[in-house]
């Protein structure tokens, strides 16, 4: 997990991340959590990798974090400074909760209600209650007597 030849501006000039920051993630199937202790984690602290295949091979994949909810690459220097590198939206493709709109929209329901009125009719005690034992209970006594 190095900084990409790719990429023009050094850490310095990139938000800077902690270690928290590094594992803010959503629910998304192609990213998963490396610990640190990790053989392939070369910088000694967890971080977040984008697995390019079905299978989650971390080590075919690509460091990623979330910022400002959007998933980028992530850099990093020989010192383990950690920022935010180039946005990858496409990773959102993978994201295991729906967007709000798709949710609501669905939620919505087009046909109509039929809404179902019955009258008020007075409650019938349940003969398993505890008021219905003690009225059995003294009834029974009362006839014997």
């Amino acid at each position: 997990m190095t900084a990409g030849s790719s990429s023009t501006l050094n850490l310095k000039q990139r938000v800077r991340l902690n270690d928290e920051d590094l594992l803010v993630t959503q629910p998304n199937y192609q990213v998963i959590h490396l610990e640190a202790y990790s053989s392939i984690n070369k910088q000694g602290k967890p971080y977040l990798v984008f697995c390019h295949s079905d299978n989650l091979r971390p080590a075919k994949g690509s460091p990623v974090c979330l910022y400002q909810n959007i998933w980028h690459k992530l850099l990093t220097n020989k010192k383990g400074a950690a920022a935010v590198g180039e946005p990858i939206p496409s990773i959102h493709n993978y994201d295991r909760n729906k967007p709000i709109k798709e949710l609501t929209d669905a939620l919505k329901d087009k046909t109509p209600q039929k809404l179902i009125l019955k009258p008020v009719t007075q409650k019938e005690e349940d003969p398993t209650s505890l008021a219905s034992t003690i009225s059995a209970i003294f009834t029974m006594q009362a006839t014997q007597l």
